[in-house]
Parts: structure tokens; sequence; C-alpha cells
């Protein structure tokens, strides 16, 4: 916390004694500032006020405190409000002022009382107004004694009348005859008996000279000339207990009980800011102090230490438990009228919150949180869904038709779940066609001819269910042949010659029907790498066939099959087999490549046939050597046919 200073402090002493129309209370006043010279905030203080009889005294006399507010760092206290000034101090010396904050030090340095209108006029003043010239009687009665009185003397007094003048001396006695300070600086001497004075000690003394305290003791030291703003202080000369001069406030031309105030750059007397206790609200005494100042209110009901404070909305009042209440209605200024739990703003402008300049009836410049719902019109709301969830109870529509999107090409939403439609337009729909199904009611088509796909290379649809066609181009099409069966309007070819196939090693048709040919590419211009065939008939005499039946009863249609066992063939003739590339490697067998093989069996079994005919006619029987040269000639015509 920043350290407080008391700026300016006035004390006006408005009573003295017992008088009960003169009040035993002190108007005090001040301006509190921190250690940077600025005022402090506006709000209550604790201030301790204590008066004592020494400037230095570390036993003050008397202690109040009281909790006042602070206005642009100005105060007012009335000291004895709370705690009442008692009748012993009757003010017949000087007195000084401590005053702490909140509970904290005294500030320095205390401030000494200075008299005010009511001290001018005490209670032996008025009693002093009887013995005025030409008063009409003086003392008829001292105390309870009534008639004639007698002043006697004893003890070393005596009583002398000389006409109408009455003379007490009193002779010295064992009284104190001198007393001097050590230093020399002070007297006490009783020089004239009873007369007794008490005087500064003037030997060695300069003028212009002041006593002050040093090095551990009174004595007497020139002093610092000071300069003083004569719009706020005053020379006072000729004092009588000082019998010199000194500077004071100013008094001449300062209006009853104005303040010194730094306005425009100077100090002046202004008028006060004066506190007042209005209702639930009490000032209690102020204890001094050097430092700080502290404001407490005193609880004079010792059955009432736990009171409540409360504030009543509409009336604007704050009030204790006890009936006591502040009316702050004039401290409120508030747009809004309760009406029972409801509250509105007769304002027809916009509310902003974070915006100094709304453009709506509500305008959030930020977040907005709601733990209900928010509703538009009479019925339509938006409420909490759950998790990550915005919950609708009417329908979403754009304000104008066609001009708005939902989403956008840099924020999408991510999914969209209905339980109606999706509608494009005035009928076509997009709506639920059942499990994992999206139904339909209009034609599909692309945005662009040739341009768009259904799926792609790396997400495909699984299965297209169809009852009409599928077309390509203006024509050709695909269509539902029957059972288990596509019907196709046209020729079916792979997209790049001789690079697809129809089926694979691993599933295969089961059937090809055709009602012409089927034709195997042969042309010279495919081949390279063209050798004579050596497999002929003693190959096809290794191979057995068979007539068998399918174990798989899809494929197996009621008749026997032919054919030769692909494993046998793989050891003959392997490169008429293929092996799967599935988990169980079937293999299949070229059957169309054993046709070749057949040509060269039938040609060596006919060279057979025309050498026995001609061993036949000839009658010879042929050596080996022949016969291999016979066949080999054979062979030559055939090929050249």
């Amino acid at each position: 916390m920043k350290n407080i200073f008391l700026s300016i402090a006035l004390v006006a002493l408005f009573s003295l004694d017992i008088l009960a129309q003169v009040p035993r209370v002190i108007s005090y006043q001040g301006v509190l500032t921190d250690n940077q010279g600025n005022l402090l905030p506006d709000g209550n203080r604790t201030l301790t006020l204590k008066l004592y009889d020494n400037l230095f005294s570390a036993v003050p006399i008397y202690t109040e405190s009281q909790t006042v507010p602070v206005v642009k760092g100005i105060f007012n206290v009335i000291i004895g409000s709370v705690n009442p000034i008692t009748n012993s101090i009757n003010f017949d010396r000087a007195y000084f002022l401590g005053v702490s904050v909140d509970f904290g030090s005294e500030l320095s340095p205390r401030t000494a009382l200075t008299a005010a209108p009511y001290a001018l006029r005490s209670e032996r003043a008025n009693v002093a107004e009887a013995l005025a010239p030409g008063a009409g009687g003086v003392v008829n009665s001292l105390n309870s004694t009534q008639g004639n009185i007698s002043l006697v003397g004893s003890g070393g007094t005596t009583v002398n009348q000389a006409g109408s003048t009455i003379t007490i001396n009193s002779s010295i006695g064992n009284g104190i005859t001198n007393l001097q300070n050590t230093d020399g600086m002070m007297n006490i001497t009783n020089p004239n008996g009873p007369n007794t004075g008490i005087n500064l000690n003037t030997t060695g003394v300069q003028e212009e000279q002041s006593l002050v305290f040093r090095s551990g003791k009174w004595q007497m030291a020139t002093a610092n000339k000071y300069n003083f703003d004569t719009d706020i202080f005053q020379v006072i000369t000729t004092l009588p207990f000082l019998g010199s001069s000194f500077v004071g406030l100013k008094t001449s031309g300062v209006n009853e009980n104005f303040i010194p105030k730094f306005r425009n750059g100077k100090w002046q007397f202004l008028p006060p800011l004066e506190i007042t206790a209005g209702p639930g609200i009490g000032l209690s005494t102020v204890t001094p102090g050097p430092d700080k100042i502290t404001i407490s209110a005193l609880d004079i009901s010792p059955n009432n230490e736990l009171q409540t404070l409360s504030f009543n909305t509409i009336s604007k009042q704050l009030t204790i438990s006890q009936g006591n209440s502040v009316d702050l209605s004039s401290l409120v200024v508030d747009p809004w009228t309760n009406s029972g739990n409801n509250i509105f703003n007769s304002n027809s402008g916009n509310v902003g919150i974070g915006t100094s300049s709304p453009i709506q009836k509500l305008h959030v410049n930020g977040n907005l949180r709601l733990q209900g719902g928010l509703f538009l019109g009479s019925a339509e709301q938006i409420v909490d869904g759950g998790a990550n969830t915005i919950a609708i109870n009417s329908h979403f529509r754009p304000d104008v038709s066609g001009s708005r999107d939902l989403g956008t090409t840099g924020a999408k939403f991510r999914d969209l779940h209905l339980s109606g439609s999706v509608f494009f337009g005035s009928t076509e729909t997009l709506s639920d066609g059942g499990s994992n199904t999206i139904a339909i009611n209009s034609t599909l088509r692309p945005s662009t001819t040739n341009a768009r796909d259904l799926g792609t290379s790396g997400v495909r649809f699984k299965d297209l269910y169809l009852t009409g066609k599928v077309l390509f181009g203006s024509i050709e099409a695909l269509s539902d042949g029957g059972a288990n069966t596509i019907m196709s309007n046209s020729t079916l070819r792979p997209d790049i010659n001789n690079a697809r196939d129809l089926g694979t090693s691993s599933l295969r048709w089961r059937d090809v029907f055709c009602s012409r040919n089927a034709f195997n590419g042969s042309d010279r211009r495919m081949k390279r790498d063209i050798k004579p065939l050596d497999y002929g008939i003693t190959e096809l005499k290794k191979l057995n066939v068979y007539s068998y039946q399918w174990k798989d009863t899809i494929m197996d249609d009621g008749f026997r099959n032919l054919g030769v066992i692909a494993q046998e063939l793989k050891e003959i003739m392997p490169e008429l087999v293929r092996v799967g590339s599935d988990g169980e490697k079937l293999m299949s067998v070229n059957y169309i490549g054993l046709i070749p093989v057949l040509i060269n069996a039938i040609k060596e079994q006919q060279n057979e046939i025309e050498l026995l005919k001609l061993h036949k006619v000839s009658g010879h029987t042929f050596t080996a050597n022949e016969v291999k040269q016979i066949k080999a000639m054979l062979s030559s015509e055939q090929a050249q046919r």
C-alpha cells in the first residue's frame, strides 16, 4: 500500500465547557494523498484521532475512531460525536491532534489546535458579564454560602483591603525559590513572593534565534527563514505568550469554515467538503496518528454485535438489521427497470457488450455463452443439444432463397445427419432409403458432361443396383439380361489391345457361350523367338485323358466333363498350365495350346502311314536310316503344301 500523507488539515474548536447550547465537538477536515502527491481514490476510510497535551507525548489524553467517506482525497469528521470530549479537557493549554488511516501509523507532524468562534465565548466569559461595569449585583453567594462572605488568609497568605481593592499576599515560606536548568537556557524563579513566573533565559541568546531540540537537549539556535504563500499564510506579531512574530494561516478576507485547497495552480481558501451522518450511518471517534488515518464505526449496542447489511434494489437504500438506512438512490443512475422477476430498458437504441458502437439491439463483440436456450420469436429456439451439439426446435432456412450457404469452401461441416430428405429445387430429393442406403427420387447426372466420376480410384462404391440400363455414350448400354445375366447391346472389348483378361487365374468364368467363333491373336507380327514345336505323338501318348464331374455344385451342370489333369499335363508340357494366384493356387489348362501338339502328332502319324504304304508297294524292307530319310522328306513336302 502506498504511504498516505495528510496534506492539509483544519481544526475548529466549537466549545469549551459544559454549556448546553454549545456542543463539545471539533470539526476537522483534511486531504489525503499518497507519497507521490496523488489524491487517494474515493471510498470509506477508518480514521483514528488522538489528542495530546504535548507535541511529542506518547500517551494521548483522548482517542476516537470513525469511518468516513473520502471524496477526491478530502474528508470531514466531527471529533467528539462518537466518544464525547470530557470536561477534564478544558482547552486551557495547547493541544495537538494525531491522525492515523486504516489502523496504520500516525501521520506526521501532529496538528496544533487553534481557536474557533465558540472558544471565544466560554462559560467563564458568560459569568464575567455579570461583573462588567454597571452590573447590578456582584457576589451574592459562593457555592451554597449566602449573605456576607469573608476572605481570610492562612499559612503565610494575608488578605488586605484598601477601599474597593482587596490584595492577597503570600510569603515565601517553604515554596520554590529558584529552579534553573543545567544548560542555562530556562529559569523558574519566585522573586516577589506569591507571584511566580517562568521565563526563558536570555543570557547569551542572539536575536532571531529559536528554541530547538538538538544533540539530546533543548538549546537556542539560529532559525531557518521560510517564505510563505501570502494567499494562505500571514505573519502574526506580538503574540502575548511568545513576544515575537510567527506565521499562521491567513484570516483576513477568509470566509467562515473555508479550507485551503490547491486549485488553478495555487493554494487558496475554498468551501470544504462536509460529511454528515445520514440514516443508518454513525460517525465514530477518530484517534490521531502520525502516518495514516483510521476510521471505524463504533457499535454502541452490546446486544447487536452481528448485524445484517442489505440493499434494496428498488428503493436504492442500504439498510442494517436495526432499521437504520442510507438512501443511495441519488448515487445510482440505472437505465434498467425491474418488473417482477424481469428487467427492461425503455431506451430505443442498441446494447453493446465489448463494443461502444452496437449496430443491433444486442451487439456482443466476443464470445456469447448460454446455459439455456436462445429464443427467436415466440416458440423457435436454439438450445444445447449435448456434447459439441446445437439443438434447433424449428425449421432452419436462409433469409433469401438461393443466396446462402451452409458452411464455406474454407470451413466445412463434417457430417450432416438427416431423418428426412434433402431437397434440390422444389421436387428433387435425397432421403433415407433404409440401412446404408440413400434414396433419390430424380435423375442423378453430372454437372458437366464427360467430366465427373461416380466414386474415385481410391474410394469406390461397392455395388450398383439397376433395374434399367447403364448407358455408355448415346447407344451402348448394359442392362438386365435375366437371372444372373448382364445384357450388352454392343460389342464388349478391352480398352487396350492385348492387355486385358476375361477372368483371372483365381476367378474364372464358368462357361463361355458363342454363336460364332472365338479368335486368338496369331499374327506373325505379334510373335518373337519363333521355334519349331517338338511336342507330338510321343507327349500325347504320355498324357492321360479323363471324364469327370466338378466338386463345386455351382460349376456342376449335371453333365460329365472331358479333359486332362493339370498337374499331369504340367509334368509333360508345363507351357500349357497356369497356377492360380489365390491362396489355393488352383491350376488351369490351356486346351487351345494342345491343338499344335495334336497337329504334330497327326503329321507324325501320317508319315508312318505313308511309309507303310511305300513298304507295302515296293516289298522292300527299309533300314532305320532309310526310314529316317523318308520321314524327313515327307515332312518337307507337308511343309511346302
